[in-house]
């Protein structure tokens, strides 16, 4: 039997006319705001497709320097726009104007910093050096690839170069050592390790010495030298 003084649950405060009365304004407006953001959203990803999609068909159609510099220069922060940087430089470098390449390559650095093919970059600018008979900074330029992006497919090139330009410059037993870092770090690179095995075993036989790691990769990485190193005399 219930009694006078047993509590009811308490009646909902909540009055939705009211609420609607009060902040109904409020609503409409950030409903409107989230909309018109929706919307912004979606128009920029819509015209970045559109874009990206107009530069690529451009670059493809790209078949000189001037039409390479028409993408750069209307499709700028573009991947299109980079590979148009790219091929500019390669082909300044081809025409022996290596200043001028050097140029477009640092350009592409600076403005495409998470490019995929940024350390082919690196590569080209030690290769105008090497041209340019600049052999320091095209040793600095193939140790600096060796060490920055050394897991990717022009590190192994890069670090075979180093070798080639230390044994140019005399040091054989540095060279040998680059040579068999070489084999010992990229035993999957076919090129870049055949060639500085063929050179490693080149050398011991002029040097009159066998090193293990041309036969089974044993040499440690510690054992290539730096730049400053391998051309001092």
């Amino acid at each position: 039997m219930s009694t006078q003084n047993e509590t009811s649950p308490p009646a909902s405060t909540f009055d939705p006319e009211l609420a609607w009365a009060l902040h109904g304004h409020k609503i409409i407006v950030g409903l409107a705001i989230l909309v018109v953001i929706g919307l912004g959203v979606g128009g920029y990803l819509l015209y970045q497709n559109v874009r990206n999609s107009r530069a690529n068909n451009s670059y493809l159609n790209a078949k000189d320097i001037g039409a390479w510099q028409r993408v750069v220069r209307k499709y700028p922060g573009t991947s299109a726009a980079g590979n148009a940087w790219l091929r500019i430089g390669a082909a300044q470098a081809q025409a022996g104007d290596f200043k001028t390449s050097d140029t477009s390559f640092q350009t592409f650095i600076h403005d495409f910093p998470n490019h995929p093919f940024l350390p082919n970059a690196y590569m080209a600018l030690a290769e105008n050096a090497e041209s340019e008979n600049r052999p320091e900074d095209a040793l600095k330029g193939y140790e600096e690839i060796a060490t920055k992006f050394g897991t990717t497919s022009v590190a192994p090139l890069a670090l075979f170069n180093q070798g080639r330009l230390t044994e140019a410059a005399g040091k054989l037993e540095a060279a040998r050592a680059i040579y068999e870092n070489v084999v010992q770090r990229y035993p999957e690179s076919y090129f870049a390790a055949g060639l500085a095995r063929e050179a490693a075993t080149r050398l011991n036989n002029k040097l009159g010495t066998t090193p293990a790691a041309v036969s089974n990769g044993t040499t440690p990485t510690s054992a290539t030298p730096s730049p400053a190193q391998t051309l001092q005399n």
